[in-house]
């Protein structure tokens, strides 16, 4: 995914010409959200303060300075409002004000600025809910009225739908749809952000994606009405005695500090970015060594954030839109200089490269830059072929509602799974290599666990077969030999983990088992699906317990059931998009199965 590097000194030229002294500045719209194009503008939005004899006397100063145009280079809107206005605006429920205010991408900030964003909290109704129902409906007007229809109307629809919706479940304004995504899991997310990032030729949608995607706009319309009725946030805000304090005391202060880049701290850790990187021209590969610079944080809120996402090697993904705070350095150099630090951190982010100019490429661009190829297959990597569009059937004629049925009920076990506490909430095994036993950290729940193995073992049981069931059902219909070898491909895959033994915890009490008869002898042994077992798994089981330990065969079983879900889960990518096609344009039965979602939380999962 290309990602835009931001010049915040250019940006930071255009902060300093304003008018009128700035309780902040930040970066909003499409880089906010998470998906700028090469081509997107910067939208500047800020709070400036007018001077006191401009408030009080007979001619009063701008409320809202506007300024638009291209500066250094860079195509600029820049929006601040007053003090007064933007306060008031706080407290009318608006969440752009919200955003703009709490958007890590600071420009400028103050002290004021940070004591703002804590009053904020106080202004967090359950009402804001409102705001981000009405903007969706006008973005999805405008998306409709378009022909073709285009995806970036439907990423804002989308962004803001999921913005109110975390709002009114955490109380946490969050407005990067990627980030919002990795909570929700929406797979047809990253694709249309993908389509978005890859210009214009790619960013129209077919006429047959209308209709999946209006039904799933009226699903999280739904979605988010519900959770405004649930929310516990206030029905009222609270923080107008502190917002009008605080502007008492800026008018009386009449100018507000800007608040200097932060120094690097000593005794923290020196974080190092080692990047693979292809030059576009000679194709050769080369490195690029990266070293976080505080220096160039603009202002604390941006340092916290970025030292929290590296001291979290799980979000280390998200560090792409802090790249610009990477300067590059001589590895060696670096490696003389040691002695200034009290340790060293390395950031890795898989599958992502940069050319020589520092823009940014994940694996299907880099093999497409060093092969030519438009469109190159990558085994195991969903989105290369993702790339290549939904695919017509064969013979629709000979497609039936049983086989709609079983399709989409692979479909549904896979987003069941994805989306399941157990999945989401892995086990932890601590003290591997002491003398005394490990000690196995479980926290979802057994509820969930249970559910979870349920669907574990209808996509790998002989008799369900759920998993190669729906790939035989796709290749009755699909002809494409790259999409059908990158799918066999995985099926392939899944076969060879489900008879390996390859695992994380060595233990030879489990060598004669393999990754199947493992989650077998667990799922079976426990009575967790039947009575009784047709193999006297409960008497394995209980032969197991009594030569392995026990949590580090909860830790072999349940690492073993992951990993081999990983093939299922990227083929079902591509079932989903291809279905929806299937359903929309060529005449293919709808399924009649009542499935999960619908049964018991009265909404359908795949459309």
């Amino acid at each position: 995914m290309n990602a835009q590097i931001i010049d915040y000194t250019k940006l930071q030229k255009q902060v300093d010409a304003h008018p009128y002294p700035l309780v902040f500045a930040t970066i909003s719209g499409a880089h906010l959200y998470g998906f700028p194009s090469a081509d997107s503008d910067f939208d500047l939005r800020g709070v400036h303060l007018l001077p006191l004899e401009q408030v009080v006397g007979l001619d009063p100063g701008e409320e809202t300075v506007e300024k638009e145009g291209i500066h250094d280079g860079l195509e600029m809107d820049l929006v601040t409002h007053d003090a007064k206005k933007f306060f008031g605006l706080m407290l009318k429920k608006n969440g752009y004000v919200l955003e703009q205010l709490l958007s890590p991408l600071v420009v400028h900030t103050t002290p004021e600025h940070d004591e703002l964003k804590a009053i904020a909290m106080d202004c967090i109704t359950k009402f804001h809910a409102h705001h981000y129902l009405g903007f969706a409906a006008t973005q999805w007007n405008l998306f409709r009225k378009e022909e073709p229809p285009k995806v970036k109307p439907l990423l804002y629809v989308y962004r803001v739908l999921l913005t109110g919706i975390h709002l009114m479940r955490t109380g946490e304004v969050e407005a990067n749809l990627l980030n919002l995504n990795e909570t929700v899991k929406l797979p047809y997310i990253n694709e249309l952000v993908e389509r978005k990032l890859a210009g214009p030729e790619k960013g129209r949608l077919d006429a047959a994606d209308l209709e999946f995607h209006e039904q799933e706009y009226e699903r999280l319309v739904a979605e988010l009405e519900t959770a405004m009725e649930k929310s516990t946030l206030p029905e009222q805000a609270s923080g107008k005695a502190a917002l009008n304090d605080l502007l008492v005391r800026l008018r009386e202060g009449s100018r507000v500090k800007a608040i200097p880049h932060p120094p690097q701290s000593p005794g923290r850790p020196l974080y190092c970015w080692n990047v693979r990187c292809c030059n576009s021209v000679t194709k050769e590969m080369f490195d690029r060594f990266l070293v976080f610079d505080e220096s160039l944080c603009k202002g604390q809120q941006e340092l916290r954030t970025v030292l929290e996402l590296l001291e979290d090697r799980s979000k280390h993904r998200l560090l792409v839109r802090f790249r610009h705070l990477f300067s590059e350095r001589d590895a060696d150099d670096v490696g003389r200089n040691l002695e200034n630090y009290d340790s060293i951190g390395s950031v890795f982010i898989d599958e992502y490269f940069e050319d020589e100019n520092g823009n940014a490429m994940d694996l299907v661009g880099l093999i497409s830059l060093q092969t030519g190829q438009k469109n190159p297959i990558i085994m195991g990597n969903v989105q290369s072929v993702l790339q290549l569009g939904s695919s017509d059937m064969l013979s629709a004629s000979t497609w039936t509602v049983e086989d709609s049925n079983h399709f989409v009920h692979f479909i549904q076990c896979v987003t069941f799974l994805q989306k399941s506490e157990w999945y989401n909430r892995p086990p932890s095994l601590h003290g591997i290599n002491v003398g005394s036993p490990p000690v196995l950290t479980y926290p979802a729940s057994l509820d969930s666990t249970a559910a979870g193995l349920a669907f574990v073992r209808q996509l790998i049981l002989s008799r369900d077969d759920v998993f190669r069931h729906a790939v035989d059902l796709y290749f009755t219909q699909v002809s494409d030999g790259r999409k059908t070898a990158w799918v066999q491909y995985e099926l392939d895959a899944f076969n060879t983990h489900l008879d390996g033994t390859d695992r994380l915890i060595k233990d030879e009490s489990l060598n004669d088992f393999t990754n199947q008869q493992l989650i077998d002898v667990i799922t079976y042994g426990t009575g967790l699906f039947h009575r009784q077992s047709n193999e006297n798994l409960e008497e394995q089981l209980t032969e197991l317990l009594e030569a392995c330990d026990r949590d580090r065969l909860l830790f072999a079983c349940d690492y073993a059931a992951r990993m081999m879900l990983g093939h299922p889960i990227r083929v079902a990518h591509l079932f989903y998009r291809e279905f929806a096609h299937w359903s929309n344009t060529q005449q293919c039965p709808r399924p009649t199965r009542v499935v999960t979602a619908r049964l018991f939380d009265g909404k359908d999962g795949v459309r």
